[in-house]
């Protein structure tokens, strides 16, 4: 699959961040609509905390990334 290759070799490094990516999208996707069919009081109010969630699979999209780039480099 494509989206899991470097150089038509599978890659760790490609395959952590595709799906972190995917989860991250995933998540602002369901936020959205959730925020389009039921914009109440208490969802707005929650912004800020939902925002601090989704700051953790970026998180680890970024620490996954700088590790398989450091596996990629040993093989």
């Amino acid at each position: 699959m494509k989206l899991f290759e470097k150089d038509k070799a599978f890659s760790k490094t490609a395959f952590w961040f595709s799906c972190t990516m995917a989860l991250t999208l995933i998540s602002t996707a369901a936020i959205v609509i959730k925020y389009i069919l039921d914009p109440g009081p208490e969802f707005i109010s929650g912004i800020p905390g939902i925002a601090g969630l989704l700051a953790v699979p970026n998180t680890i999209l970024a620490g996954a990334y700088t590790w398989g780039k450091k596996i990629d480099r040993q093989t």
